[in-house]
């Protein structure tokens, strides 16, 4: 919550769906566009209906950029869990 330290780091967090270790050859599946450190639930859940060997979280803080007033100087990936669930695809699967 609004409270906890740590909260400020995470705000405007991604997460991709890739065949690469490369956010680039990514697609985009979340980009955090509206929590705030009251909002930014606990534990997060979204839906991603890609298909991809990695799965990236990512966060910046770039030199010049004007941020929001909740967000941390520097952005942090203090991640304890990261749980992804998805189905093993055979090629004919793959239409």
């Amino acid at each position: 919550d609004s409270s906890n330290g740590y909260t400020s780091r995470f705000l405007g967090f991604s997460v991709y769906v890739s065949n690469t270790t490369s956010i680039s050859d990514g697609t985009l599946c979340f980009k955090d566009d509206s929590f705030n450190i009251s909002t930014i639930p606990e534990v997060f859940n979204t839906t991603c209906n890609i298909y991809g060997q990695y799965v990236i979280f990512y966060n910046e803080r770039l030199p010049g950029v004007a941020y929001p007033k909740d967000y941390s100087t520097f952005a942090f990936a203090d991640i304890c869990e990261f749980e992804v669930y998805g189905k093993c695809l055979t090629l004919s699967d793959r239409k």
